[in-house]
């Protein structure tokens, strides 16, 4: 039981219970700390000429990923099951389009945040 009419459970004896109450006198709480936010920060920033035109770039530039992805893909599955060369290297090719799409998403969020 708590002073405050709380009850709360602890697991152990009321050995161990007294200790970690004498060792919660020594250490305090934390104290919580209130973040202050920069009123400046409230503003939306707008893109500049370049981010605008770049975030208008990779529109087109998504499209064109996707399509060559899309085009490896139909021809992985077009490859006859034991030409494994040309396999691997359709395999490869996707992923490393898979990788240039992300990167170019990555940049699309950053910029389409700046916006927002």
């Amino acid at each position: 039981m708590e002073g405050n009419g709380g009850v709360s459970i602890y697991n152990g004896n009321y050995s161990e219970y007294r200790i970690s109450l004498d060792n919660g006198k020594d250490n305090p709480a934390p104290k919580k700390t209130v973040i202050e936010e920069d009123k400046n920060n409230t503003v939306p920033k707008k893109l500049s000429f370049k981010e605008q035109k770049e975030l208008d770039e990779i529109e087109e530039t998504v499209a064109e990923k996707e399509n060559e992805i899309e085009d490896l893909t139909k021809l992985l599955n077009a490859i006859d099951a034991t030409d494994y060369v040309r396999i691997q290297e359709a395999s490869e090719g996707i992923a490393k389009l898979n990788k240039e799409l992300e990167s170019i998403m990555e940049r699309w969020v950053e910029l389409s945040d700046k916006t927002n």
